[in-house]
């Protein structure tokens, strides 16, 4: 897995526990997976060869919302409290906004 830092224009290598913030890129390769995890406990898992961007984290009362960007690939994605969590994920043809376990292909 690489990370591209939203204010840098090379690829790093990414570390198990390194922190993600808000327009960094993460990609995998062919055969290489990853999971994300974010500090309200939601986890997403990129599939092989995929591009996400991480978009704008914006808390609203009661409610924790995670934005991301799929330009490739797979992502499947699980909330960890549903009730109290929402995940949008905007792909090039469309958005869609969840607030359950959700898989995206």
């Amino acid at each position: 897995m690489k990370v591209k830092r939203a204010a840098g224009d090379e690829w790093l290598p990414a570390q198990e526990g390194m922190a993600l913030f808000e327009n960094d890129k993460v990609r995998t390769v062919a055969g290489a997976g990853a999971q994300i995890v974010f500090t309200q406990g939601s986890v997403v898992s990129l599939g092989e060869d995929a591009l996400i961007s991480i978009a704008e984290t914006r808390p609203r009362a009661g409610q924790q919302r995670t934005d991301l960007t799929v330009l490739k690939g797979r992502v499947d994605a699980e909330l960890a409290d549903p009730t109290h969590q929402s995940l949008s994920v905007t792909t090039p043809a469309a958005t869609v906004r969840a607030g359950r376990e959700i898989v995206f292909q």
